[in-house]
């Protein structure tokens, strides 16, 4: 019901034709590497794992993988960080890092088996894993940056394979709607249609059927979150 009365306001906040805009904000500035790298180390010397793990996440996130490897050895080998680091150090294979971090995700081991998917998923090009695994770190209250790109990517490679026109809104609605398309590609297409269909009633009946397609893969976090900025804006 929260769901449903978040997207009556959207509706009635007459932001719907500007959610171009309401794209989620940049992060905060990250901290300099060269700071970072002196904190693990700092963190090693003086006993403190936990806080060199969280330092070697942070220069991943960062876009630095070679720096973050070289903390391999202080980690271990049953954690998803570490897996995320062999991953980028090309130590494994996006397909057995995906098979392996499936089946923790499964079995309820926590959002970083997410964030070990999400990368997997931008090495292997899978751009449906992508939008899933940052979905799934939306709803556990995990910084999802990229969801936004990743539902405009996959939207577009979906219409690609279907040699869909750009503007033909109502073959991509369709397209969402067929049984096969996978859930998360399904919502792709309703994220990209919520923001860049050419009309307003367009654009509101996909941010409906997104929001519901969330809630369905109890997603309800996700559901109201993704949305979020935009009400606020409104």
């Amino acid at each position: 019901m929260r769901i449903f009365l978040a997207v009556t306001l959207l509706a009635l906040s007459g932001i719907a034709s500007g959610l171009e805009s309401a794209l989620p904000a940049a992060q905060q500035q990250p901290a300099p590497r060269q700071s970072l790298l002196s904190d693990m180390r700092s963190a090693i010397a003086s006993g403190q794992p936990a806080t060199a793990r969280a330092h070697a996440a942070r220069l991943l996130d960062l876009g630095h993988p070679k720096e973050a490897v070289n903390w391999l050895a202080a980690l271990d080998d049953a954690s998803p960080l570490k897996l995320r680091l062999r991953l980028h150090a090309g130590l494994v294979k996006p397909d057995a890092a995906i098979a392996r971090a499936r089946a923790r995700a499964a079995k309820g081991g926590g959002a970083e088996w997410w964030r070990v998917l999400a990368d997997a998923a931008e090495k292997g090009g899978d751009g449906t894993l992508a939008v899933e695994a940052q979905e799934q770190l939306l709803d556990a209250g995990e910084p999802a940056a990229e969801l936004w790109q990743a539902y405009d990517r996959e939207a577009r490679a979906a219409a690609n394979q279907h040699k869909l026109l750009a503007g033909d809104d109502a073959a991509w609605l369709e397209l969402a709607r067929r049984p096969a398309v996978r859930p998360a590609r399904s919502r792709a297409l309703l994220a990209y249609l919520s923001r860049h269909a050419a009309d307003r009633e367009t654009r509101l009946r996909a941010q409906v059927r997104h929001v519901h397609s969330l809630q369905q893969g109890s997603l309800e976090r996700a559901a109201v979150q993704v949305y979020e900025r935009y009400l606020k804006n409104g």
